[in-house]
């Protein structure tokens, strides 16, 4: 049956996951400098890393907010430090987390063109996405990819997160069409091959090391491009 939708996943296939690292690195140096703490942000870094990341891999598909998992934490390594923080200033770390981001995101190369060449297919193109909707909003916009899609799926939308089927379900419904005329294009084998497979798409692993529980593994958008090609000219 021939492809009618592609959706993508963000972070990882179309952003540049390092340039997200370095971002989120340059906002903790910013909070350890704007504390004045005897510690390098590197540190503070990696006491917010500590609880929000075993939190994260634990979701498996629930609706969690990296925004409030951040906020939670910040509310938890600061009095650990000795600081008694308020609401005024979380707000204050999470627009600088927001500021150093946009100017720091960047995407992948080819990115870009890989959702160009969808479109000029005929296709569908959606973004499917756990990132929160401001961070999102920001990091599109920083991307110049902002307008580059026919619908977009957050799991603040949702109320879940992949590998959820509500996720894959919720995306396919904006495109249209059934499932198996749905393809989904990600880096992660849990959050993105596994979650879409069990929702009846077909799926396109983007990683450099193959994954066999995809139905495609590819290393560059340009083979993105061509499986796409060769799915939307299958009848």
């Amino acid at each position: 049956m021939a492809l009618r939708a592609a959706l993508f996943d963000f972070g990882g296939t179309l952003l540049d996951l390092e340039s997200d690292r370095r971002a989120r690195a340059a906002s903790y140096d910013a909070l350890v400098r704007k504390l004045d703490l005897p510690m390098k942000g590197s540190e503070m870094f990696d006491a917010f890393s500590v609880l929000i990341e075993p939190a994260w891999a634990k979701a498996d598909g629930a609706g969690l907010s990296l925004k409030e998992l951040t906020r939670s934490a910040y509310f938890e390594v600061l009095p650990s430090l000795g600081l008694e923080p308020a609401e005024k200033d979380w707000a204050w770390f999470w627009a600088a987390y927001l500021s150093l981001h946009k100017q720091l995101l960047t995407p992948r190369p080819y990115a870009a063109s890989v959702l160009t060449d969808a479109k000029g297919l005929g296709l569908h193109v959606g973004l499917l996405t756990d990132v929160d909707n401001d961070f999102l909003e920001m990091a599109l916009g920083a991307t110049n990819l902002k307008d580059r899609f026919t619908a977009i799926t957050t799991s603040e939308e949702v109320r879940r997160t992949k590998p959820a089927k509500e996720m894959f379900l919720t995306a396919v419904q904006k495109a249209g069409c059934p499932p198996k005329q749905a393809v989904h294009i990600g880096d992660s084998v849990e959050r993105d091959v596994r979650g879409a497979k069990a929702a009846g798409l077909r799926t396109i692993h983007y990683a450099e090391d193959a994954c066999r529980e995809a139905d495609y593994c590819v290393a560059t958008h340009q083979e993105v491009s061509k499986v796409l090609a060769e799915l939307r000219g299958k009848a």
